[in-house]
């Protein structure tokens, strides 16, 4: 009976090396997945092939030697050139395709957040937060004070508005993009009123 090859084995961190072809830029989530790495361990390993050249987990790779690891779990595989090129692609991106469960995640981060506030934040937005802790926490009750202060606001500034008939849960979803927006001095409704110019310039 053969015995099976391991998953991964541990080596040296220095007989490992970056792809210089890698498209991904990392640099700006070593510090996250430091962070990662001291909080729950080195759970899953670097891809590299059979020369020691990373094909994927470049950011562990360097996250490791910030911790200055001296040795890594590495999953070698014989992969070279293009298929070495779209393995790397592949790993990086097709875990963007799914799709969260919203309710399911709102309820989890309103309980995590209590206990590792600093981690939840590391992997969402200041907006992504708002949006799903606040919600959990009554962002229902906040929403006619909100409204009012919009009304407010435009009456203050004289501003010319537009009425549309939306639901309270359209507002939850657009609010985040709506802050954002002003943050850039761009307001919705200029953006509105641009397309409306257009529609019927067009006509």
């Amino acid at each position: 009976m053969s015995k099976e090859k391991p998953a991964a084995v541990y080596m040296n961190i220095d007989d490992l090396y970056p792809a210089p072809d890698n498209p991904r830029v990392n640099d700006h989530v070593v510090d996250k997945v430091v962070r990662s790495i001291q909080l729950h361990g080195f759970a899953a390993p670097i891809v590299s092939n059979l020369e020691g050249e990373i094909i994927a987990g470049h950011t562990r790779w360097k996250a490791a030697k910030k911790l200055n690891m001296l040795t890594v779990p590495v999953r070698q595989i014989n992969l070279t050139g293009d298929q070495a090129r779209l393995y790397r692609i592949a790993d990086n991106k097709l875990s963007e395709f799914a799709d969260w469960d919203e309710d399911m995640l709102k309820e989890q981060l309103a309980n995590l957040e209590k206990s590792f506030p600093v981690d939840v934040a590391d992997l969402f937005t200041d907006d992504e937060l708002e949006f799903f802790l606040k919600e959990t926490e009554g962002w229902d009750d906040e929403f006619p004070d909100e409204i009012e202060k919009e009304v407010a606001d435009m009456k203050e500034k004289s501003r010319i508005g537009l009425l549309f008939d939306f639901l309270i849960d359209d507002y939850k979803k657009i609010l985040p993009i709506q802050k954002e927006l002003r943050e850039k001095d761009i307001y919705l409704g200029e953006i509105i009123l641009e397309a409306l110019r257009a529609a019927n310039e067009n006509n």
